[in-house]
């Protein structure tokens, strides 16, 4: 295909077909481009390349969007399987302070949740009760101590 030969209304219907219908250029059409024809292709191409641009910019916020709502369904999720479960849960620091309770952790010692934050686990467990715990490596010191 020589572009510099064809007529500006055969460049345009080129320009409109769809990609996959688009012919290539050969090297030798390449070579026998015009001044004219080197600009327009120049042209076209940063067109396409602002349109690429623009899907690019719609699929990233496209896919924000999605994990927005994946995160706000794993929060909801979250909620079901830790405050509303069945048994008292806490979350604890390595210190053994208390970061989160369920809402069955808050019933079952009467406290309210924010009274719990930052105090030591241990302040709600009788002392018989810690030595059940001597032999878990895993647990902090204050868990261990009688």
């Amino acid at each position: 295909m020589n572009i510099s030969s064809t007529s500006k209304s055969q460049q345009q219907e080129h320009a409109q077909k769809p990609e996959g219908s688009r012919a290539r250029l050969s090297d030798a059409d390449l070579q026998l481009l015009t001044r004219e024809g080197l600009i327009e292709l120049v042209q076209e191409l940063q067109v396409h390349q602002s349109d690429l641009e623009m899907q690019y910019d719609e699929l990233k916020r496209l896919k924000s969007k999605r994990m927005e709502r994946e995160i706000d369904h794993a929060r909801v999720r979250y909620i079901d399987l830790y405050d509303l479960a069945p048994v008292a849960y806490f979350s604890i620091s390595r210190e053994g302070l208390i970061l989160q309770s369920n809402f069955k952790a808050t019933n079952l010692l009467g406290v309210p949740a924010t009274r719990l934050v930052r105090r030591p686990l241990a302040r709600f467990v009788y002392a018989r009760e810690c030595v059940l715990f001597a032999g878990c490596k895993s647990l902090p010191e204050w868990a261990t101590a009688p």
